[in-house]
């Protein structure tokens, strides 16, 4: 009776698949696009445009993670938390007919960053080379900046408003061990949750800009991490 729950003990523990943990650095580049209505209004004139903005910028961070294997199949999960500067800006001129002048208004949407918690899927094509995809949920930080400009174009009136917003997406990848680190490639796409937003310009507290928008990106990234 003992040899059999001794064998049994040991083919059990022969059959548990070894958990590692690991931890590493984030880096890459981010390509933004976003449809983004908005409207300035005056206390006798109101402006509204629409149109679709593209940013690139780059990004850094860490991550933590377990990972194990089972045969060929990979499954691990990780945090990730970064920061990010991508930034998407308009510059439009717009008639104020109450004091006959001309106000120069830009517009920046900035990509800040954020923090994810995903799931990776993956496949061992060769021993310690794996392809996988990850499929991820967290929060994204966003800054809208509004000013109106002067004559030498310096920002005058800047106000600027911040928003956490849902993020979800999925990437696609593949990574290699060698030795005890991690490196991998990934190519991810990230839809965000719509952001709303009011502004009142500093000194002119009468003229107001609304905003509407649901970004979304591209990231190509570079992962290195140690296996603990």
């Amino acid at each position: 009776m003992k040899k059999i729950i001794i064998s049994s003990a040991l083919i059990l523990s022969s059959s548990m698949a070894k958990i590692n943990i690991t931890t590493g650095l984030i880096l890459g580049g981010t390509h933004e696009k976003s449809k983004i209505a908005e409207s300035v209004t005056m206390p006798a004139d109101s402006y509204t445009f629409g149109q679709k903005n593209k940013g690139r910028g780059i990004l850094g961070g860490i991550s933590i993670g377990a990972q194990t294997q089972f045969s060929r199949f990979v499954i691990s999960s990780d945090i990730e938390v970064f920061a990010a500067y991508s930034k998407q800006s308009i510059i439009k001129q717009l008639d104020d007919t109450i004091i006959n002048t001309s106000k120069i208004y830009k517009r920046d949407f900035r990509y800040l960053g954020g923090q994810n918690i995903g799931l990776k899927l993956g496949y061992a094509i060769t021993q310690g080379f794996n392809i996988y995809i990850r499929p991820m949920i967290g929060v994204d930080r966003f800054q809208t900046k509004i000013m109106y400009l002067d004559d030498t174009g310096n920002p005058i009136n800047n106000r600027h408003k911040n928003k956490h917003v849902l993020a979800k997406g999925i990437g696609l990848g593949l990574e290699k061990r060698v030795e005890s680190f991690l490196i991998g490639l990934e190519s991810r796409y990230v839809k965000n949750g719509t952001i709303r937003q009011t502004h009142r310009f500093l000194d002119n507290p009468q003229d107001t800009t609304t905003l509407k928008t649901k970004p979304s990106r591209y990231m190509a990234l570079v992962k290195v991490s140690y296996v603990f």
